[in-house]
């Protein structure tokens, strides 16, 4: 492929060279124009003066799995897009007890005034709950991993960042899990 073309044969002269591993993912153009993703790799196979005589590898044609990976990566740019333009935070928790968070949507900061990263450091959510509200919070959620409970609706006051108390609603579903395995 066009794209590829220079990148391919500086990495085989490098590797000519040096005689070190080939090893690279590119496209070439098949009779029929149709455009196809190759892993090629191979190894530098030396004469008997222990100079570079040829390549000596494989080519495996990688293009539903490439295919794939860019349909993945178009639904999760969708998707990303999508969470961060709703006019709410929108986070992924481990649903176990600890709830380790693992996303936070960048509406967070404007809404609580702390950047969505600290959300995922440990200890940081309970540290910014309204002391009033605090023990009622922390009980209520041992009771739903307690119960097993898939979904919840809380409702309790945050402290934000500049002092002021912000009613939040709290609603989640457990996605994923079963067999032993935690949701999200």
């Amino acid at each position: 492929h066009p794209d590829d073309r220079d990148a391919v044969l500086a990495e085989h002269e490098r590797t000519r060279e040096t005689g070190d591993d080939f090893r690279m993912e590119y496209r070439m153009i098949a009779r029929d124009g149709g455009v196809h993703w190759f892993l090629d790799q191979a190894r530098v196979i030396a004469d008997e003066s222990g100079n570079p005589a040829f390549h000596h590898g494989f080519l495996l044609d990688i293009t539903d799995r490439k295919e794939l990976e860019g349909a993945l990566a178009e639904a999760q740019g969708r998707y990303r897009q999508l969470v961060e333009e709703l006019p709410l935070a929108v986070y992924i928790d481990e649903a176990t007890p600890e709830a380790k968070s693992i996303y936070v949507s960048p509406q967070i900061e404007s809404m609580f005034g702390y950047p969505a990263e600290r959300w995922k450091e440990d200890g940081f959510f309970p540290s910014v709950i309204h002391p009033g509200d605090l023990e009622r919070v922390l009980a209520d959620h041992e009771t739903v991993f307690a119960e097993g409970r898939r979904r919840w609706t809380f409702e309790y006051r945050l402290v934000s960042a500049d002092g002021r108390d912000v009613w939040v609603r709290d609603e989640a579903i457990v996605i994923g899990g079963g067999e032993g395995q935690p949701g999200y």
